[in-house]
């Protein structure tokens, strides 16, 4: 817990200060926009970096008689890739890794995608509203990860037996 606290108390001033929020407020004398320009020209150079230098994609298997699979299943991630937007969304996720130290990525499965036959998506999460368990140092520790977001009250509903008595209205 000391060691998340150690940086959990400064995770929302990067974030306005990334955000460009800082403006609104008193920015420190030891803050001048030199220093401002410095930390964003390399955090951005840094995602560039990341971004081209990501590998293709290629599952090799281990064994000869398994290499049709491998080559299968190249195919298939190479298409949720490409059906995802890879390349464009996971700068979100790096921006957050470079800032914060984590980028996050959900994984869900899309009911409408693919003509209505549903396929696999996974986007970006903002890591502002991802919440692990806070005596977990690795994420194979934790307890639980919450992910806070809005959704629609026929959504509560739908999904959990209690959410009908959800009331209406902004709470």
């Amino acid at each position: 817990k000391k060691f998340r606290e150690m940086w959990a108390k400064d995770w929302e001033r990067y974030w306005q200060k990334w955000e460009g929020d800082q403006w609104r407020k008193q920015r420190p004398l030891s803050l001048h926009q030199a220093v401002v320009n410095v930390v964003f020209s390399s955090v951005e150079t840094f995602i560039g970096h990341i971004g081209q230098s990501v590998p293709p994609v290629r599952a090799r298997a281990r064994h000869y008689q398994h290499q049709k699979k491998g080559e299968l299943y190249t195919k298939l991630l190479l298409y949720e890739d490409e059906a995802n937007e890879f390349d464009s969304e996971s700068v979100q996720a790096n921006r957050s890794a470079a800032v914060v130290g984590v980028g996050w990525w959900r994984v869900d499965w899309d009911e409408n995608a693919n003509g209505g036959r549903g396929d696999v998506r996974y986007r970006p999460v903002d890591a502002k509203f991802v919440f692990v368990s806070p005596n977990a140092r690795k994420l194979d520790e934790a307890s639980y990860v919450i992910e806070a977001r809005n959704v629609p009250i026929e959504f509560v509903r739908k999904t959990w037996e209690s959410g009908k008595n959800v009331p209406p209205g902004v709470w």
